[in-house]
Protein backbone atom coordinates (compact mmCIF):
# COMPACT_ATOMS: atom_id res chain seq x y z
CA UNK A 1 0.00 0.00 0.00
CA UNK A 2 1.45 3.58 -0.80
CA UNK A 3 1.06 6.31 0.96
CA UNK A 4 -1.76 9.10 0.31
CA UNK A 5 0.90 11.88 -0.94
CA UNK A 6 -0.37 13.91 -3.29
CA UNK A 7 -2.41 16.07 -1.11
CA UNK A 8 -0.07 17.55 2.34
CA UNK A 9 -2.34 19.61 4.57
CA UNK A 10 1.40 19.63 6.21
CA UNK A 11 1.83 22.90 3.59
CA UNK A 12 -0.72 24.88 5.20
CA UNK A 13 1.39 27.42 6.81
CA UNK A 14 -1.09 29.03 8.62
CA UNK A 15 -2.67 25.93 10.63
CA UNK A 16 0.67 24.82 12.61
CA UNK A 17 2.54 26.75 15.24
CA UNK A 18 6.06 25.45 15.37
CA UNK A 19 6.59 22.88 18.08
CA UNK A 20 10.48 21.48 18.42
CA UNK A 21 10.10 17.99 17.94
CA UNK A 22 10.96 15.84 21.07
CA UNK A 23 13.91 13.15 21.13
CA UNK A 24 13.78 9.78 19.50
CA UNK A 25 13.72 6.69 21.98
CA UNK A 26 16.38 4.88 19.88
CA UNK A 27 19.77 5.93 18.29
CA UNK A 28 20.56 6.10 14.99
CA UNK A 29 23.36 6.85 12.71
CA UNK A 30 23.26 9.49 9.56
CA UNK A 31 22.03 7.83 6.84
CA UNK A 32 24.90 9.17 4.46
CA UNK A 33 28.48 8.55 4.48
CA UNK A 34 29.92 11.71 2.75
CA UNK A 35 30.36 15.31 3.22
CA UNK A 36 27.29 16.95 3.11
CA UNK A 37 24.97 20.26 4.09
CA UNK A 38 21.86 20.65 5.72
CA UNK A 39 19.07 22.32 4.24
CA UNK A 40 16.70 24.15 6.67
CA UNK A 41 13.37 26.31 5.94
CA UNK A 42 12.00 23.65 3.53
CA UNK A 43 7.97 24.06 3.32
CA UNK A 44 7.81 20.16 3.88
CA UNK A 45 9.04 20.33 7.18
CA UNK A 46 6.12 21.92 9.67
CA UNK A 47 3.94 20.14 11.61
CA UNK A 48 4.07 16.39 11.90
CA UNK A 49 6.97 16.94 9.55
CA UNK A 50 9.32 19.32 11.69
CA UNK A 51 11.41 16.98 12.82
CA UNK A 52 12.83 16.10 8.91
CA UNK A 53 16.75 16.46 7.65
CA UNK A 54 16.97 17.37 4.16
CA UNK A 55 20.83 16.03 3.34
CA UNK A 56 22.11 17.83 0.31
CA UNK A 57 24.52 15.72 -1.36
CA UNK A 58 24.58 14.49 -5.17
CA UNK A 59 22.29 11.85 -6.85
CA UNK A 60 23.57 8.45 -6.40
CA UNK A 61 24.81 9.08 -3.54
CA UNK A 62 24.53 5.36 -1.48
CA UNK A 63 21.65 5.69 1.41
CA UNK A 64 22.30 3.53 4.38
CA UNK A 65 20.01 2.15 6.94
CA UNK A 66 20.16 4.48 10.27
CA UNK A 67 19.21 1.35 12.39
CA UNK A 68 18.69 -2.17 12.39
CA UNK A 69 15.01 -2.63 11.37
CA UNK A 70 13.33 -4.45 8.66
CA UNK A 71 11.68 -2.69 5.13
CA UNK A 72 7.86 -2.16 6.27
CA UNK A 73 7.34 0.11 3.07
CA UNK A 74 9.20 0.73 -0.18
CA UNK A 75 7.43 2.71 -3.48
CA UNK A 76 10.82 3.14 -6.09
CA UNK A 77 8.91 3.44 -9.96
CA UNK A 78 8.85 7.39 -9.88
CA UNK A 79 11.75 9.57 -11.90
CA UNK A 80 11.28 13.13 -12.03
CA UNK A 81 11.15 14.07 -15.90
CA UNK A 82 14.70 15.89 -16.65
CA UNK A 83 13.10 19.24 -17.82
CA UNK A 84 11.73 19.62 -14.34
CA UNK A 85 15.30 18.80 -12.91
CA UNK A 86 15.92 22.94 -11.85
CA UNK A 87 18.26 23.34 -9.64
CA UNK A 88 17.15 25.99 -6.61
CA UNK A 89 13.45 25.58 -8.45
CA UNK A 90 11.26 24.08 -5.84
CA UNK A 91 8.03 24.74 -7.73
CA UNK A 92 9.30 23.17 -10.57
CA UNK A 93 8.79 19.64 -9.45
CA UNK A 94 5.43 20.47 -7.47
CA UNK A 95 3.38 18.41 -10.08
CA UNK A 96 5.66 15.08 -8.80
CA UNK A 97 4.92 15.73 -4.96
CA UNK A 98 2.72 12.31 -5.10
CA UNK A 99 5.35 10.72 -6.91
CA UNK A 100 8.47 10.18 -5.22
CA UNK A 101 10.73 7.15 -4.48
CA UNK A 102 10.90 5.96 -0.50
CA UNK A 103 11.78 3.53 1.82
CA UNK A 104 10.17 2.97 5.53
CA UNK A 105 12.08 1.09 7.99
CA UNK A 106 10.59 -0.43 11.08
CA UNK A 107 13.02 -0.51 14.35
CA UNK A 108 12.01 -2.67 17.50
CA UNK A 109 14.20 -1.99 20.59
CA UNK A 110 13.22 -2.98 23.96
CA UNK A 111 9.43 -2.74 23.64
CA UNK A 112 10.19 0.83 21.60
CA UNK A 113 9.44 1.03 18.20
CA UNK A 114 10.27 3.94 15.54
CA UNK A 115 10.42 4.23 12.16
CA UNK A 116 12.83 6.02 9.86
CA UNK A 117 11.80 6.77 6.15
CA UNK A 118 14.21 8.02 3.25
CA UNK A 119 12.88 9.99 0.67
CA UNK A 120 13.82 11.20 -2.82
CA UNK A 121 15.19 7.72 -4.21
CA UNK A 122 16.69 6.92 -7.37
CA UNK A 123 14.29 4.81 -9.16
CA UNK A 124 16.50 1.33 -10.18
CA UNK A 125 18.97 1.57 -7.07
CA UNK A 126 17.07 -0.06 -4.25
CA UNK A 127 18.55 -2.76 -2.75
CA UNK A 128 16.11 -4.25 -0.58
CA UNK A 129 12.82 -5.63 -0.65
CA UNK A 130 9.98 -5.66 1.61
CA UNK A 131 9.72 -7.35 4.55
CA UNK A 132 13.81 -7.95 4.76
CA UNK A 133 15.51 -7.59 7.89
CA UNK A 134 18.73 -4.38 7.31
CA UNK A 135 21.65 -3.43 9.25
CA UNK A 136 22.94 -0.44 10.36
CA UNK A 137 25.01 1.12 8.29
CA UNK A 138 23.70 -1.10 5.05
CA UNK A 139 23.21 0.59 1.42
CA UNK A 140 19.34 0.48 0.89
CA UNK A 141 19.42 2.52 -2.26
CA UNK A 142 20.84 5.99 -4.00
CA UNK A 143 19.59 9.60 -4.00
CA UNK A 144 18.31 10.36 -7.12
CA UNK A 145 15.35 12.90 -8.28
CA UNK A 146 11.80 11.97 -7.28
CA UNK A 147 9.03 13.96 -6.03
CA UNK A 148 9.44 17.63 -5.08
CA UNK A 149 12.32 18.96 -4.63
CA UNK A 150 14.89 21.34 -6.10
CA UNK A 151 17.89 19.75 -5.91
CA UNK A 152 19.23 15.90 -5.13
CA UNK A 153 19.42 15.23 -1.55
CA UNK A 154 18.23 12.44 1.07
CA UNK A 155 15.14 13.34 3.18
CA UNK A 156 15.23 11.47 6.20
CA UNK A 157 12.53 11.57 9.24
CA UNK A 158 12.24 9.23 12.70
CA UNK A 159 8.70 8.53 13.20
CA UNK A 160 6.35 7.42 16.33
CA UNK A 161 4.57 5.46 14.08
CA UNK A 162 3.63 3.98 10.56
CA UNK A 163 2.48 6.40 8.58
CA UNK A 164 -0.70 5.18 6.16
CA UNK A 165 -2.10 8.57 5.28
CA UNK A 166 -0.22 11.77 5.63
CA UNK A 167 -3.17 13.83 5.45
CA UNK A 168 -4.94 12.69 8.58
CA UNK A 169 -1.19 13.39 10.21
CA UNK A 170 -1.73 11.10 13.28
CA UNK A 171 2.08 10.22 13.55
CA UNK A 172 4.81 12.54 14.90
CA UNK A 173 8.24 13.34 13.64
CA UNK A 174 10.98 13.36 16.10
CA UNK A 175 14.57 14.35 16.56
CA UNK A 176 17.10 11.91 15.68
CA UNK A 177 19.35 10.79 18.92
CA UNK A 178 22.74 10.22 17.01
Amino acid sequence: MSRKLSIFTCHNLKKYQYQKPRLSQLTYQIPINIKYSIESGSPAHIGPHSGAIDYIVPSNTPVLAAADGKVTEIIKNYSTPFVFRIQGNYWSTRLFRGRMNYITLSHKQKGVEEFSFYAHLKKGSFNVQLNQTVKQGQVIAQTGWSGWMDRPHLHFVIYTKKVIDYSQETHESLTPKW
